[in-house]
């Protein structure tokens, strides 16, 4: 998927956050972008996370199952090891 077609699709999930899972309904590109510097793509995909109303299942759900690759409850999956083991921790 090209990347303005992309930015259109987060720009819509955004308008229609409306719906709690909005996220569902965009190419699956977006949430599990290739590896490599910062895309612009993920910067909006985590902003759009930032608005949404499950955000907090989500991120609860990623740190269960482990989840390795993707954008969840806008968190990388390095973001979401230092949760992770900050947890392990306490």
């Amino acid at each position: 998927m090209r990347a303005s077609k992309q930015h259109e699709d987060l720009r819509l999930a955004i308008i229609d956050l409306k719906t709690t899972t909005s996220c569902q309904k965009l190419d699956p590109d977006i949430w599990f972008p290739e590896q490599g510097p910062a895309l612009p793509i993920t910067v909006e995909a985590k902003r759009l996370c930032g608005l949404c109303l499950v955000r907090a299942e989500c991120l609860a759900y990623a740190l269960a199952a482990n989840e390795r690759h993707g954008i969840w409850a806008g968190l990388n999956y390095t973001e979401r090891r230092k949760i992770t083991l900050k947890n392990l921790r306490n």
